[in-house]
């Protein structure tokens, strides 16, 4: 896949991420485990400025090459699950509950913070070395 292909696709699985939480039964998971989760494209499009255009293949081989509507594409993804557990160390700023711990995620280290404020819970996860991103994907 190309970078602009490669960019839709994570923009796809960032929006769906709750169905591939449910589809690997994320929170039943008690021990490390890989699991298989497919996500359906249909229309196979992109937005683009608020814009939705419909993606196309090009036949190659035709003279001329002729363009045909994509009806549906499948992303298939093996999600990784490791299962530890963390100290963490509890505090509260405010009105806002906050817990904290080093992790060790695929060989890098790491820091996870949760919290629970009247605003709604978060949980973050930062690894040594990631890139951290202005403001969260679409």
């Amino acid at each position: 896949m190309g970078p602009d292909l490669r960019q839709a696709a994570l923009a796809k699985l960032n929006s769906q991420w709750d169905e591939v939480v449910e589809q690997i039964g994320l929170k039943d998971i008690a021990e490390t485990i890989e699991r298989v989760f497919v996500i359906v494209w249909r229309p196979f499009s992109v937005k683009i400025d608020g814009v939705e255009y419909l993606l196309h293949a090009r036949k190659e081989d035709a003279e001329p090459p002729e363009l045909h509507s994509i009806e549906q594409v499948e992303l298939t993804g093996r999600a990784v699950i490791e299962v530890q557990q963390v100290a963490l160390t509890h505090m509260r700023l405010g009105e806002t509950r906050v817990a904290y711990g080093e992790i060790m995620l695929s060989g890098c280290r790491g820091l996870i913070v949760a919290s629970d404020a009247p605003s709604g819970q978060q949980l973050t996860i930062r690894l040594a070395g990631a890139a951290v991103a202005a403001e969260p994907p679409a």
